[in-house]
């Protein structure tokens, strides 16, 4: 008695389904040129779970090279997408090891699922033939009721918009932007400053505020206390410079203890000794 071929979609999937373990232990262990770990990172991430789902989703037929390709993208998209949030919520969280197990586990269950799928689709291949071939017969033409597959993928496509709108949503309103404070100083009425500290930081701050005049300390309030959002300015008045004489306020604030200036600005007071225009003459 010959022995049984394995079918070739059965050991593609074998395949498959060491290259997605292959490929995350790769890139959780080993030092990659970030070319080649970008191409591995994709090819996990996408195409093998997403050609796995494919597989076991549809192992009753065999799809068009151009639908097969566009299965696997979007279900990999989905997967990437549904893994993502799953994984967010996890302990381990959005690391390299925890995306490397959940897409090598999936593609190796899908992997298995599409093997045993596709043993059963295959010793029932000419009763589905005769079955749908009798059905067309039957049915008027134009009136043709969309199979399970279609269903399958119209339901497929719509969960991968809906997932992608509520990342791209979630992700709009969490994104995280480093935080920052402002620091100004603008002349005023003559002698005098406005000085002004905003914090956007994410949380209260207290700031150290540091005033000098040509080198020498001006008092103004040393302690500024904001929290995230919150504004402060004063108006200083240090003094008009003389006639023809121009002088440098200089502003430094100071984060809690820090010892070095976390924001500088200059004004500069005075005449700009801007040399005198022509009067032009009346014609």
């Amino acid at each position: 008695m010959m022995p049984r071929r394995v079918p070739r979609a059965a050991l593609t999937l074998v395949v498959v389904a060491i290259a997605a373990v292959a490929a995350a232990v790769l890139v959780v262990t080993q030092e990659l040129p970030d070319g080649l770990r970008g191409l591995i990172g994709v090819v996990l991430l996408i195409l093998l779970p997403g050609y796995a789902a494919m597989r076991a989703l549809f192992a009753a037929r065999e799809l068009e090279p151009a639908e097969s390709a566009a299965v696997t993208l979007g279900l990999g998209i989905a997967l990437a997408v549904c893994g993502g949030l799953i994984l967010n919520v996890t302990p381990s969280g959005l690391t390299a090891p925890s995306w490397a197990v959940y897409l090598a586990a999936f593609t190796v269950v899908a992997s298995a699922i599409a093997i045993v799928r596709g043993s059963r689709a295959t010793s029932a291949a000419t009763t589905a033939a005769m079955a749908a071939a009798t059905a067309m017969s039957a049915d008027a033409p134009g009136r043709r009721r969309p199979s399970r597959d279609q269903v399958a993928m119209l339901v497929l496509a719509a969960i991968v918009a809906a997932a992608a709108l509520f990342v791209a949503r979630d992700g709009a309103n969490h994104q995280q932007y480093p935080g920052f404070t402002q620091l100004w100083m603008l002349p005023d009425e003559p002698g005098s400053v406005t000085v002004g500290v905003r914090d956007v930081e994410g949380d209260a701050q207290t700031y150290r505020l540091e005033l000098t005049v040509d080198g020498q300390p001006f008092s103004v309030p040393s302690s500024v206390a904001l929290i995230d959002q919150q504004s402060w300015q004063e108006t200083v008045a240090v003094g008009t410079p003389p006639s023809g004489k121009r002088v440098l306020v200089q502003a430094d604030l100071f984060r809690a203890s820090d010892t070095v200036a976390y924001r500088t600005v200059y004004v500069t007071l005075g005449d700009l000794l801007v040399p005198p225009t022509a009067t032009p003459s009346a014609p």
